[in-house]
């Protein structure tokens, strides 16, 4: 009697530029520049405010953003990805970034203006949760949000993140300071 043996295959996660987080209404798919003008046009100024990088001057430099990017994502530094809508035929709606920090990884995301207000940014955070839980070994993330950006704060409590404390006035690329709340939330 012979026995075929199978061949042991042993379970791997997928690698960072292959990793996509799916929910019931958004998917978070790895950064790439195929979406290099639709980022660079829908990350206005408006959308920008509130956030650290200031808006790319060309498509060229966005491009550049991305590859640069991408690099980090296979060095293990961040982990960024582009946001489509499952409703609508798979509709650009913004980024989504963990930066991996030394402690902690820390959340950063963004939904183009005419999507914003309509529960698409509690909805990354949560992927964003999904993903640290999945893939990365941190007890609990950092998030950042400035004291103006109410619907930024709201999104972080309605996820179960608790303030830390705030931070000092920060400058952002654009030359906007703002008053930092940094939230806790463990994973």
């Amino acid at each position: 009697m012979q026995v075929a043996l199978q061949p042991r295959v042993e379970e791997t996660k997928p690698l960072p530029l292959q990793r996509v987080i799916c929910t019931e209404q958004i998917t978070l798919r790895p950064i790439n520049v195929c979406c290099a003008e639709e980022i660079h046009y829908r990350y206005t100024q408006n959308v920008a405010k509130d956030l650290f990088a200031q808006q790319c001057k060309t498509p060229i430099e966005t491009f550049y953003r991305i590859h640069v990017t991408r690099k980090q994502m296979l060095l293990g530094l961040q982990s960024a990805f582009t946001v489509h809508d499952n409703n609508d035929s798979s509709a650009f709606l913004g980024c989504a970034v963990l930066l991996h920090q030394k402690v902690s990884p820390r959340p950063v995301f963004w939904v183009r203006e005419d999507k914003q207000h309509q529960g698409f940014g509690t909805q990354i955070f949560a992927a964003l949760k999904k993903y640290a839980q999945e893939f990365l070994s941190f007890e609990f993330m950092i998030a950042k949000a400035t004291e103006e950006n109410k619907w930024g704060r709201r999104i972080l409590e309605k996820q179960g993140a608790k303030v830390q404390g705030y931070v000092t006035l920060k400058e952002n690329e654009s030359g906007v300071e703002n008053r930092i709340l940094s939230y806790r939330l463990y994973l």
